[in-house]
């Protein structure tokens, strides 16, 4: 389990004094913050940014899951892999995500993935700006 989702269910279950004063519902309400609230994850494939991702997704979110799917150091050949693969575990827990390869580098690449988000999911309301090349 990537360490950020530990983090946030973590923060989510709480401790048991904690717990106890809040109520099973109000924590089943919190672990589902985002409930749908369409994201954007740019630099998602991997690291952090594939971190926020499954968090969103887990708390409720759509995601549109971006990444050039380039080296580290951001060379190389892009591939989508990265980002879709990110998808697939989405979809494997019941979430909505979709993965976009257009490079955020531009107001034209950044434009057409809100453009896709908005398709995809009819809205946008959240943008991590992970992508660090």
């Amino acid at each position: 389990m990537p360490t950020t989702v530990a983090v946030l269910l973590v923060r989510t279950v709480g401790v048991h004094g904690w717990r106890a004063r809040v109520g099973n519902e109000r924590l089943r309400r919190m672990a589902r913050i985002n409930e749908g609230r369409v994201a954007i994850v740019t630099g998602a494939g991997r690291g952090i940014g594939r971190c926020h991702a499954l968090a969103l997704a887990h708390q409720g979110a759509k995601v549109v899951v971006n990444d050039l799917g380039g080296t580290i150091d951001g060379t190389g050949e892009g591939s989508l892999t990265p980002a879709q693969e990110v998808v697939e575990e989405i979809l494997s827990f019941g979430g909505e995500a979709i993965a976009y390869g257009e490079s955020v580098s531009s107001f034209v690449g950044a434009k057409r993935m809100i453009d896709a988000a908005v398709d995809a999911f009819g809205r946008l309301d959240i943008l991590v700006n992970n992508a660090g090349i």
